[in-house]
């Protein structure tokens, strides 16, 4: 009886996991397998589900150990393992490593093998990651065609629909995923950030909404005091002045939210002291992208300040030239990329406005996928010499400065000298 009991419950776990997988709650999902895997300790297959949900959850680790338990349990011959090497695929394609294996993956899809939808998935996640817009969309529009209700399908489109400046509406994809899950908080703040931009007074509800859930989230509580602000109500900078202040109690350095309090003290006439408040959010933020609004602000206010002229166009030609970096960036992803993914040039291009502009991360993935596709790029090699021996790093850094050495003697005149106008 005991054991019937203790099958029942683990037959149960594994329902529920199986339900949440539907529902895409991977992490969720994750932990009732593995208490079904309390009971069913040698099911291969529960093994292989929990792996599964591990790996579109973002947990590899995880994954990969219910992946070798799998092998363990059913042997590397059998047709489990062929499932595992597609998930060891799916896990390094959604990470945006991918290279090696793009091809790979898109001739499955094209032979329409049963696991196409979630090779669709993680090669749209994947594209998503390497900021590759237009093979992500593309991924998405087919996935959104064989599952119209795919919830995060229409979340990531949308978000994608916002960068694109096309004609394809962002609050319809949104809208319809929150129709769908109205439990995605995520979602929700999608749309009052992108009201926000738009209608202020529209998206204060939504907000609203939110900071009973999440209190303590600064997306929230800077997006609910920018609309308060920027409605226009008659208690609005009050109520924003007094969101922005908790939040700055507990985090006296969140750059965003010096702005926001510095544009509130501005327009409440403390002049000096919201200026000095939107400086020090520049220096506290290590990203140019994210600088974008300050800089604008900043421009906004200087120029009506009498005798502040040529201060008020340093900034705005600091707006400029970042604005001029984001869209040739974007230029690169959603056009540039779909018609040439593996020129090394457009990534070192790619890395070098991600790295210029503070985003180190995504710079050096960008330099380094470059000297992948060719290592004898020059000033790929030679960017990734200088980050190392910045970061103290001199041994990788000595690696790269003779590898962009033998580059200079390797590559005809013609691309080096394309490179070199690429650099300037």
């Amino acid at each position: 009886m005991a054991a019937l009991g203790a099958n029942a419950w683990a037959s149960y776990q594994y329902a529920e996991g199986d339900g949440l997988v539907r529902r895409q709650e991977y992490a969720q999902a994750h932990r009732h397998y593995v208490n079904c895997l309390i009971i069913w300790r040698w099911s291969a297959d529960t093994q292989l589900a929990a792996g599964r949900a591990a790996r579109r959850a973002f947990m590899n680790s995880e994954a990969e150990y219910h992946f070798e338990r799998c092998l363990s349990l059913s042997g590397r011959n059998c047709p489990r393992a062929a499932a595992v090497a597609l998930e060891r695929l799916l896990m390094q394609a959604q990470e945006g490593d991918l290279v090696d294996i793009e091809g790979v993956l898109w001739d499955k899809v094209k032979r329409e093998v049963p696991e196409t939808q979630p090779i669709l998935e993680a090669l749209a996640t994947g594209y998503l990651h390497a900021y590759r817009l237009a093979p992500a969309m593309k991924c998405l529009r087919m996935i959104l065609e064989r599952d119209p209700n795919n919830v995060d399908a229409l979340f990531h489109r949308g978000w994608l629909a916002e960068r694109s400046g096309g004609a394809m509406n962002p609050l319809k994809d949104y809208v319809r995923a929150l129709d769908l899950r109205p439990d995605r908080d995520d979602i929700r703040l999608a749309i009052a950030q992108l009201l926000g931009r738009k209608n202020p007074a529209v998206a204060i509800g939504y907000y609203e909404y939110l900071i009973v859930r999440q209190p303590e989230n600064p997306d929230v509580v800077l997006g609910l005091a920018h609309c308060y602000q920027a409605a226009g109500q008659t208690d609005g900078l009050q109520k924003a002045a007094a969101l922005v202040d908790r939040l700055l109690r507990k985090d006296p350095g969140n750059s965003r939210a010096l702005s926001e309090k510095g544009v509130v003290l501005v327009a409440q006439g403390n002049v000096a002291e919201g200026e000095a408040l939107l400086r020090r959010a520049l220096d506290n933020e290590p990203s140019n992208f994210d600088k974008l609004d300050i800089h604008y602000q900043l421009y906004s206010f200087l120029r009506q300040q009498p005798g502040r002229e040529a201060e008020a166009d340093a900034q705005r030609e600091i707006f400029e030239r970042i604005k001029s970096d984001r869209a040739r960036l974007d230029q690169i992803a959603s056009r540039d990329l779909s018609k040439s993914p593996l020129d090394p040039d457009l990534h070192y291009e790619m890395g070098t406005l991600w790295y210029r502009n503070g985003k180190i991360d995504q710079g050096m993935r960008w330099l380094l996928s470059a000297v992948k596709l060719d290592p004898t790029h020059e000033l790929a090699q030679r960017a990734l010499a200088d980050h190392f021996k910045r970061v103290g790093d001199s041994a990788s850094g000595e690696k790269h400065r003779l590898q962009s050495s033998d580059a200079v003697a390797k590559k005809p005149g013609g691309k080096r000298n394309r490179r070199r106008r690429l650099a300037s």
